[in-house]
């Protein structure tokens, strides 16, 4: 993940959160409103959950498909 990423609240950035860097536990992915792909993450260095932008990750092994998609957003 890129350094000073932003942790969103939510899978938009109008969403409010902080800034982390280091490594990151990915668990689901979602397609927003405006097509823009973000990931459910939990910072290990912090335990703090958010959302994570798709084009902030520098390598990521994920299939977007029906299995990893976040339900209920």
């Amino acid at each position: 993940m890129k350094s000073s990423t932003p942790l969103r609240s939510g899978p938009a950035s109008t969403c409010g959160g902080s800034y982390i860097s280091g490594a990151v536990a990915v668990s689901c992915w979602y397609a927003n409103s405006a097509g823009n792909i973000w990931y459910a993450t939990m910072h290990y260095g912090t335990f703090q959950d958010g959302w994570v932008y798709g084009g902030n990750f520098t390598a990521l092994d994920m299939a977007l498909d029906d299995v990893n998609y976040c339900d209920g957003w």
